[in-house]
């Protein structure tokens, strides 16, 4: 039990830390407060690491901690850094349930750290080269867990390019995209051998290109018509390659049939219908359904084309939606619309 701290035995940052402490909460309580944390870790750390953990969860709770100085025990812990790894989902067990583990790597200026989380929600929207910036965190194992009081903000994303901007470019580049087909296995010469590479093809309004895959730990769950979003992946030969370091992030499976992903262009009003364009298809959609998106003051008679449309709450032609459909006359008649 500690009584009297002797500064003797610490480091010039811990001296720091433990000066902060006492001017804050006075020498006596802070004693009190290191006494309860070595005793909740079962008297198994040093003072040194009791100093720092209580600092960084009395003080610096709100600022940002460096990757370097992130060590067990700390809760309530902001970090902020880029994405520069996934891993592959991981099932964990115990006696009771089962949970899948979700995990990525972050760097800043100083260090690299691994984050885990186990709800899929919380990573769907992270892409690799994606800035964040992690609060309420908690550090175990020298890792950065998340919970339900932890905020993930994406201060910034990595460019996405259309497939026509590829061009020439063979450096690592992301896109968002429409499965042609799914993937089949095709045979490739490497290296004097023959092997079977997972080929499928992708479009989006701008062209179509043929994507391979180059390693076992990709998610190739998704269908024809998919909507999936590519990272991190290099173009060569006019395909593109993905490897070890890339991702695929399915945003949208189509339900069945009756369900097709694309963009609305050419929208008019007509009678008590919004006509329109759907991907290549003709569409009509009720007023009730279209007013959910649509500010239909400002979408044009059939007199006045256009395809500038002001949509509602901010959105901007030329957004992916998925629409549900009969078709009837050639025409698709839209029973469900929903942004993805």
């Amino acid at each position: 039990m500690i009584t009297k701290i002797n500064y003797d035995i610490l480091d010039n940052e811990t001296k720091h830390f433990l000066g902060e402490l006492v001017e804050k909460f006075g020498e006596e309580e802070v004693g009190n407060l290191l006494n309860k944390k070595i005793e909740e870790f079962s008297h198994l750390i040093p003072l040194n690491n009791a100093i720092k953990i209580l600092y960084f969860n009395k003080i610096k709770q709100k600022s940002i901690t460096s990757l370097k100085d992130l060590f067990p025990g700390i809760y309530f812990v902001n970090v902020k850094g880029v994405v520069t790894n996934f891993f592959p989902p991981k099932l964990v067990k115990n006696k009771e349930n089962e949970y899948t583990k979700y995990s990525f790597a972050i760097d800043d200026a100083t260090s690299r750290t691994i984050v885990v989380s186990y709800d899929e929600k919380t990573v769907k929207d992270i892409v690799l080269g994606s800035i964040l910036l992690i609060k309420n965190g908690f550090c175990r194992y020298s890792k950065i867990y998340i919970n339900k009081k932890t905020e993930i903000k994406v201060l910034k994303q990595p460019k996405f390019v259309n497939i026509s901007d590829l061009g020439g470019k063979t450096g690592n580049f992301n896109v968002i995209c429409t499965v042609v087909s799914k993937p089949e296995d095709v045979p490739y010469s490497v290296k004097n051998k023959t092997q079977n590479i997972p080929t499928f093809k992708i479009a989006d309004k701008s062209g179509t290109l043929t994507v391979t895959i180059w390693t076992k730990n990709i998610n190739i769950d998704f269908n024809e018509g998919s909507r999936i979003r590519l990272e991190n992946i290099y173009h060569h030969n006019n395909e593109i390659k993905v490897n070890k370091n890339s991702r695929i992030v399915v945003i949208h499976n189509p339900l069945d049939n009756n369900e097709v992903i694309g963009e609305f262009s050419d929208i008019y009003l007509e009678g008590d219908n919004v006509m329109g364009i759907f991907g290549k298809r003709e569409v009509v959609i009720p007023l009730d359904i279209a007013k959910e998106l649509f500010s239909l003051d400002q979408i044009p008679t059939r007199l006045k084309l256009s395809t500038t449309i002001k949509l509602k709450k901010e959105l901007i032609l030329n957004v992916s939606y998925s629409i549900i459909f009969r078709e009837q006359n050639e025409k698709l008649y839209v029973t469900n619309i929903k942004k993805i």
